[in-house]
């Protein structure tokens, strides 16, 4: 067990936060450039969800790949190549001048994305002592709130007045100082390397991955990463586009939306995170994971342009969704031991991303489009959808064992 003093403790989770907040930035503001996109390269619903699809798809398989081999390395290297990678790729998007180039873009991002997450969540787990672990995820959760705060309205901003690319270049260089600051702060984490016995090759390692996954424990875990990720993405993606093409919300405000939801979230998820730890991580993921359903349910059938109506049932969207991730997570990252958590987290990420994935996938096949800038059809649909695995999620939550 890898624990260090609280000093260092915090020093961590603020190199966490940094990087939870480049990744998030990176895959969510795609979704509100959905009109823009849609008008710039003359792609329909169906399209964009295939190019925000491509992003989790590849996270998931860069998470299958990562456990046959994460358990080896010190964390903090781990985490430094994979910020090189993150770079790269992100500037790779920031200079796509095409579908087809975004797209590969989307592709090279989505691997390095799957591997943040991974590592992310794993060094949690491994420097951060399980009573002290629900507040510690939330406040590294908090970074979706500081990138919807800061990072997203900025970014549309820039997108808007300069030039949609802007923000991924931005979010690149921004990712460079982080690199340098982690590479002279973040102390080195190998505690869990001494518990491998030995080195196997690739096949052996698959099959070690295998027989974690199929582990009925673990199994449940993966349960209910799958159902939070089709609850959420089946809905996600087309917000934005829905709230512009169907209620007639002007793209230049739809900043305010991920600032005030980020703003309130910033808090909540701090807050859901101390409930967590005081009243139990299956209690407050159960009742975070009921009161998620309704502003699902709410959004996908709203009807008026009322900016107000609009700013309220986003946030109270963007609260509960990413309220129910805190408990939720924790309870995960505790449903393995210390020596497997590296691999574990990122089957984990596999699990979470391709699921993700699928659900984009299907959100598109759900809502359509009958014609470019038309309004989006059958949305309500996909929030039927989100709703039904809402309630399984909150099933498994309520069996799923960890241990002490």
């Amino acid at each position: 067990m890898s624990h260090f003093s609280v000093p260092s403790e915090n020093r961590i989770l603020r190199i966490l936060m940094g990087m939870q907040f480049a990744h998030m930035v990176d895959f969510v503001i795609l979704m509100p450039l959905g009109p823009m996109l849609m008008k710039k390269f003359g792609i329909e619903a169906t399209q964009f969800s295939f190019l925000a699809a491509t992003y989790t798809f590849a996270a998931g398989l860069s998470g299958l790949f990562s456990s046959t081999f994460l358990d080896r390395f010190d964390r903090k290297k781990a985490l430094l190549v994979v910020m090189a990678g993150f770079i790269v790729s992100t500037a790779a998007c920031g200079f796509a001048t095409d579908f087809w180039t975004l797209l590969a873009g989307r592709l090279l991002a989505g691997i390095f994305g799957g591997l943040t997450n991974t590592l992310v969540m794993s060094i949690i787990g491994d420097a951060i002592p399980y009573e002290r672990r629900g507040r510690a995820t939330g406040r590294v959760m908090s970074a979706f709130s500081v990138a919807s705060v800061a990072g997203i309205p900025i970014g549309l901003y820039l997108a808007t007045q300069y030039n949609w690319t802007t923000p991924f270049l931005l979010l690149s260089v921004m990712t460079v100082l982080l690199l340098l600051f982690t590479w002279f702060y973040m102390p080195s984490m190998r505690g869990h390397i001494p518990e491998i016995k030995s080195v196997k090759n690739p096949l052996q390692e698959l099959a070690e991955s295998w027989r974690l996954f199929i582990d009925p424990a673990h199994l449940r875990a993966l349960s209910l990463t799958m159902a939070l990720m089709l609850s959420g993405f089946s809905v996600i993606p087309f917000v934005s586009t829905y709230l512009v093409f169907n209620l007639g919300f002007p793209e230049k405000n739809l900043s305010f939306i991920f600032l005030f939801g980020g703003l309130v979230t910033f808090f909540s998820s701090r807050i859901v995170g101390f409930l967590s730890d005081k009243y139990g991580k299956h209690k407050t993921f159960m009742i975070m994971g009921a009161l998620a359903m309704i502003p699902v349910l709410t959004l996908t059938n709203l009807h008026t342009s009322s900016m107000w109506a609009i700013l309220t049932v986003t946030t109270f969207f963007f609260v509960f969704n990413n309220g129910r991730m805190v408990p939720a997570m924790t309870m995960i990252t505790q449903t393995v031991t210390d020596s497997r958590r590296g691999r574990f987290m990122s089957l984990n990420t596999t699990v979470q991303h391709l699921t993700t994935s699928l659900a984009t996938v299907i959100a598109g096949q759900i809502v359509f489009q009958p014609y470019e800038g038309a309004a989006l059809q059958h949305y309500p649909f996909a929030g039927f959808f989100s709703v039904t695995f809402a309630m399984l999620a909150v099933w498994i939550g309520y069996r799923l064992k960890v241990n002490s």
